[in-house]
């Protein structure tokens, strides 16, 4: 697990899997999807948060429009 976690989402909650590490920064009232290479978060406010795993520390990555309208169908599944 890496200590350096800071993904731009708010709130202290549940550990998540992220890739092979873990993150712990995910709010309660959060909805979460892990795929294989990617977790998606979606904050109660409805922003999207793409997590990734780089040279094992949890990392943001931004999405652009028609990455986060597909990660939005992820949620509603």
């Amino acid at each position: 697990m890496s200590a350096d976690v800071r993904p731009t989402i708010s709130g202290v909650g549940r550990v998540v899997s992220v890739g092979g590490s873990l993150t712990w920064d995910i709010p309660y009232d959060a909805e979460v999807v892990v795929q294989p290479t990617f977790t998606l978060v979606r904050s109660r406010e409805g922003r999207v948060y793409r997590l990734v795993e780089r040279g094992g520390e949890v990392r943001e990555a931004p999405l652009n429009t028609e990455q986060r309208s597909h990660a939005l169908t992820l949620f509603s599944r």
